[in-house]
């Protein structure tokens, strides 16, 4: 017989007296205590490193953590085969799996392993392990709490709907099936959260990065972070508001990205991006269901999609404003004229109107947001407006300006209604009374021999202050959005100022009309280089406006010769239409100059 050293027998002894027990649990105990022998079915307490079953039927379905663990003691395993148990006191355990029933931790456990949670079966726990790994597994849900010394890695497998409550930092994030709902308020990642399958949604999340790769996968809610984004492989963004949802440093990568709009309305300030991008690099790719310059419905208003707003690089919805002398609301522009002699308005289609004196300026807008063109003119001898809205059909009087002044109604503050404003050339200042937030500012930009020509030169939604100086024919343009003015050389004095948006694109294009030429000079902003157009003769009143409803400015004149219109309309072609008398103003000229 041959005996084994003394060293190897002590070790062979150690090793088996570490190896993990199996107790299960039955309940008979006087108390809910771990360590009380009688509440075990081997008549013996549970210590560290066993593996802990929960059977369907015990007498009792609550259970204490009473055991002296310390912070690297866990149970090797804790295995719920039914029933509802509620498990409190402080512990850890390297996995927990719940074949069934609804399953709950009370106070703080630590974790470094899978939670597994099965059919119909629900697992809610509150995690403290630092640093470690812990992983979300099953077609059950999981509740799970980090507090505020975890700082570990999550991992979400399966096919199960869970949530996650962030009260402390996570090294990173990822899910690869089901749903994980971020239902804290604010959380931060040092690394990225990676969604490579499944779907993974919350608000006003921090992280160094999101990606979204992968058919099956989607990022939905709204997150702001100071990393990246990047959605590729069939990977979908959708996106809970129509104002900022996701804020980026560096340009988002978007490659084979989708992107769903999960919002019914679109209220509050429709000129915030959904997408903004720090600084002023370009996104990469695009949103394959959302080309550039897509039209799309919010709520009953048209917008515009498009990856050059903001400082031209956020993805943003821009709402439309309505078409021009648009009375019906149809979204096309009525051919429509001014009978001075009369005071009356003539609208084809439409019963004719009378509102305002042969004296007045013709200031045609919509004041009261519900698409339609008002009837309105400013009385220069004692500066009121008087707006007739079509919205309730009620009489608007405003007093607001001097006999000076150029009234030059515009949308400074992005709500679709149009602000009364003015231009005083004597000062080179801009008066405005905002709609929406029911102030007047002031803004002084151009001087005594300049044109307004306001229009949206960059998209955003609001009008920007703009002037032509006809001794330089130049186009000075300052952005509302930021502020910050650009000149341009495009024209000569004589020329007519239509500024409009011709490539469809939302931007205001700098175009002049040359009466001495009958051409068209138009500098698309979508577009390099400049289209030109022979359309008229020097005695036509151009008349540029989106005449058949595509989103772009349709070249037209007016002849007051003989009251005929010449429309060439970008999608549905050539138009003449006699409709008025030589001594009419077209409306649809109102702010032409």
């Amino acid at each position: 017989m041959k005996l084994l050293p003394l060293f190897l027998l002590v070790i062979i002894i150690s090793v088996t007296s570490a190896r993990a027990a199996t107790r299960t649990w039955t309940g008979a105990g006087p108390d809910n205590r771990f360590s009380t022998a009688a509440n075990w079915a081997e008549n013996a307490p549970a210590a560290t490193n066993d593996d802990l079953i929960f059977p369907v039927s015990a007498q009792q379905f609550t259970g204490f953590n009473d055991l002296p663990m310390l912070s690297t003691d866990f149970f090797h395993s804790m295995v719920f085969q039914g029933g509802n148990y509620a498990i409190s006191g402080n512990g850890g355990a390297l996995s927990i799996t719940a074949n069934s029933g609804t399953q709950q931790f009370s106070n703080l456990w630590r974790i470094s392993g899978t939670i597994f949670a099965g059919t119909g079966s629900s697992v809610t726990i509150t995690v403290f392990s630092p640093s470690a790994n812990v992983t979300i597994d099953g077609p059950g849900s999981v509740g799970l709490t980090l507090n505020g010394s975890f700082g570990g890695v999550i991992v979400k497998n399966g096919t199960g709907n869970s949530s996650l409550f962030f009260g402390s930092p996570v090294a990173s994030l990822t899910v690869n099936g089901g749903q994980l709902l971020i239902s804290s308020p604010l959380i931060n990642a040092s690394g990225p959260f990676t969604i490579n399958g499944g779907t993974l949604a919350g608000f006003n999340i921090a992280t160094s990065a999101l990606k979204v790769t992968g058919a099956n996968s989607e990022f939905a809610g709204s997150v702001i972070f100071a990393g990246a984004l990047e959605v590729s492989k069939s990977g979908r963004l959708s996106v809970t508001t129509c104002n900022l949802a996701v804020a980026v440093v560096n340009p988002p990568i978007l490659t084979q990205a989708q992107l769903t709009l999960n919002f019914g309305a679109c209220t509050s300030d429709p000129f915030q991006p959904l997408i903004s991008v720090a600084g002023t690099a370009q996104i990469t790719g695009s949103f394959t269901n959302y080309p550039e310059g897509t039209f799309l419905m919010v709520g009953g208003r048209q917008f515009r999609f498009t990856y050059r707003g903001g400082n031209g690089n956020d993805v943003q919805l821009v709402p439309l404003p309505a078409a021009s002398a648009d009375f019906d609301g149809d979204g096309r522009t009525d051919i429509s004229t001014f009978r001075p002699s009369e005071g009356n308005w003539y609208v084809q289609g439409q019963s004719v109107r009378q509102w305002g004196a042969a004296s007045d300026t013709l200031v045609p807008a919509d004041y009261d947001g519900d698409r339609k063109t008002d009837y309105a003119v400013y009385r220069s001898s004692d500066g009121r407006w008087y707006i007739f809205n079509s919205a309730n059909s009620t009489m608007r009087v405003n007093v607001f300006g001097l006999s000076e002044d150029v009234p030059t109604p515009l949308d400074i503050d992005g709500d679709t209604k149009a602000d009364i404003a003015i231009f005083r050339p004597s000062t080179g200042d801009w008066w405005y009374a905002r709609s929406r937030f029911a102030d007047v500012g002031r803004v002084h930009f151009g001087q005594t021999d300049d044109m307004p020509v306001t229009g949206d030169y960059d998209g955003d939604g609001r009008s920007d202050i703009a002037v032509f100086r006809p001794s330089t024919g130049s186009w000075f343009v300052r952005r509302t959005s930021t502020g910050a003015a650009s000149g341009y050389q495009w024209g000569e004095a004589g020329d007519k100022l239509v500024p409009a948006d011709y490539d469809g694109d939302g931007r205001t294009d700098l175009a002049v009309y040359r009466p001495s030429q009958g051409v068209w000079y138009v500098l698309t902003s979508g577009t390099p280089g400049f289209d030109m157009f022979f359309w008229g003769i020097a005695t036509d009143q151009p008349v540029p406006a989106d005449y058949d409803g595509d989103g772009r400015a349709d070249i037209g004149i007016f002849r007051p010769s003989d009251g005929n219109w010449w429309i060439n309309r970008s999608t549905a072609g050539v138009m003449v239409q006699q409709f008025g008398l030589s001594d009419d103003k077209p409306i649809p000229a109102a702010f032409i100059y």
